[in-house]
Formats: structure tokens, sequence, C-alpha cells
């Protein structure tokens, strides 16, 4: 699988968007490792999202552009400003910023990332989740031994 990963990476320089491509809904749903590693290449990404409206001042508070989605709105993420402007067109504004950040704003609602054939929707749980998982990973380890003089 990971020579497949390379393969299409080279050839987008997207990887976020090649384990999306790779990890169909079903894999990510059953396979714990797969949603570990994609959830490990989400946090360490940057993501491109669509603004409701540009920010008079460059403090200013930002709004995520948002869609209505199976009874939910949901903020808009992407891998990458193709993928964004393939999807929102040239003209609008957006931020690029961590997905661990863009995830925090978002902790209680819905998401898309890279809206689409290949995309996937991120639910509150799965947001949480992912969350936690970056919670864990910047924990400092405990000793597994101590050492006396």
């Amino acid at each position: 699988m990971w020579d497949e990963i390379m393969t299409n990476y080279n050839a987008r320089a997207d990887l976020l968007a090649c384990l999306l491509e790779l990890t169909d809904a079903h894999k990510y749903a059953h396979n714990p490792s797969a949603r570990r590693a994609f959830h490990t290449a989400l946090l360490d990404s940057y993501l491109y999202i669509p603004l409701a409206k540009k920010p008079k001042t460059r403090t200013g508070k930002i709004a995520f552009l948002t869609v209505h989605n199976n009874g939910h709105d949901h903020a808009l993420l992407f891998s990458s400003i193709k993928t964004l402007s393939e999807f929102v067109g040239q003209q609008m504004p957006y931020t690029r910023v961590s997905a661990r950040t863009a995830l925090e704003q978002i902790h209680s609602g819905y998401a898309l990332l890279n809206a689409g054939p290949f995309g996937r929707a991120l639910r509150p749980n799965d947001i949480s989740e992912i969350l936690t998982q970056a919670i864990e990973n910047t924990r400092t380890p405990r000793p597994q031994m101590a050492i006396a003089n």
C-alpha cells in the first residue's frame, strides 16, 4: 500500500488527498490502523478553508464557509489550494491553517474534507477522536525506568 501512496503522492503532491482516495469509508470505519494513519497525516497537514467573507482587518474574526448537508452545516476543508479552487473557484477568500487548529475551531460541528467523490465527512465524534489522538501524540511519555545514583 505504501508504494501506491507514494506513487500517487509523487504525481499529485497532496498526501492527504491520496490517503482519502486509498482509505475508503469502509476501511476508515473498520480498520483502526488505517484510521489512525489517516488521522496522523491529517494532523500533520495544513488545510485551506474558504471563508464566508473576507475579514476587514488582518486580525479580525473569520467565519468558515459552510454548506448544508444531511441536516447539518459543514465547514469546508481542503488539503490543497488546487482542491479548494476546483470546488469553490479562484476568487473565494480562504485561509491556510493547521488541521489541528481548524478542528479545534470546529470541535462540536461537522466538516467536509475535500468535498467530492473522494472526500470525507467528519462528524463531531470523528473530530473528537482526531483531537484526542493529537493530545495523546503530544504527551511526554513517562520514563519506563528510573535510574538512581
